[in-house]
Order: C-alpha cells, then sequence, then structure tokens
C-alpha cells in the first residue's frame, strides 16, 4: 500500500496588519479615529519578527510569527507544528486544491481554533500554482516561500 504522507508542519495565514495596542490606552494618548477600528478596539501595525497569539488549539493558545508585512496585511507562520495531518486520506495522488489537509484547515480548524473576531481578521488568500489558483484562510509554505523566509545553507 501506498500512504499520503503526514504533515507536521508550521501553517501559515494572513491577518489585518493590527496588534492591540494596550499602550495608548494606559497612557491616556490621544487617539485619531483612524487608529480605531471597526470594532471599537485600539490597534498598532506589526512588524517582521513580532510575535502574536491567536487561536487556541487543544486548549493551548496558537503563536504567530510575522514573516511579511504588505499594505494592511501581515504573512504570519506558526511558531510550532500544532498538530500531525495526512497530506490526502486516499492512495490518490493529490495536490493542495484537492487535499484532506487544506479542507481540514480551512473547515474544522478555521471555524473551532478561532473565534468570530480572530476570523474575521484573517484574510481569505490566493494559493496559486500553474494549475489552479485556490483561496483559503489557511495554507501550507511551499518551497518558495521557505527559501524565500528562511536560510537554507
Amino acid at each position: 500500500k501506498n500512504f499520503s504522507p503526514c504533515m507536521n508542519v508550521s501553517w501559515l495565514i494572513k491577518v489585518k496588519n493590527f496588534l492591540l495596542l494596550l499602550e495608548s490606552l494606559l497612557n491616556d494618548t490621544e487617539l485619531t479615529d483612524s487608529e480605531i477600528a471597526d470594532d471599537g478596539l485600539i490597534y498598532e501595525p506589526l512588524n517582521v519578527g513580532d510575535t502574536l497569539f491567536m487561536g487556541k488549539y487543544d486548549d493551548k493558545d496558537i503563536e504567530w510569527q510575522v514573516l511579511e508585512v504588505e499594505n494592511d496585511q501581515a504573512l504570519v507562520i506558526s511558531q510550532d507544528a500544532i498538530c500531525m495531518k495526512e497530506f490526502n486520506m486516499s492512495n490518490r495522488l493529490a495536490d493542495w486544491k484537492t487535499s484532506a489537509i487544506r479542507e481540514w484547515l480551512n473547515n474544522e480548524f478555521y471555524l473551532y481554533s478561532f473565534d468570530s473576531t480572530e476570523r474575521t481578521r484573517i484574510v481569505s488568500t490566493s494559493v496559486n500554482n500553474s494549475y489552479y489558483s485556490v483561496n483559503d484562510y489557511i495554507f501550507l509554505m511551499d518551497e518558495s516561500e521557505a527559501n524565500l523566509y528562511f536560510d537554507s545553507g
């Protein structure tokens, strides 16, 4: 039998580029309307290398690290491999578009690991290759992204 490999890797998401700004509240700093989000909370921009906690898995907070900031979005990666899942549940060849891990990440994991406020901050991202394009909330890093963000030498 041929078995699908299991994925024990960190996951990527894009989030709206803001961290809750508590210092302004503590320091009674005057804020402009542009610094107050639609939900009434106050935020400050994320920077590359920052970490944030968002979501839970098995009752543990998930820590994310900022890899890239572009316009009003930050690409973040989970600091730890959160769990181990098969890429595909059958013996047939699968790509990302038809994989079981994609289905699980963007449905069960997304819905049960993030509360409704956190889900509003996660941006649907276009995942492309030469054969297809799909939109996902959570996705795996491909080889080119790994080479871009991490030293391979």
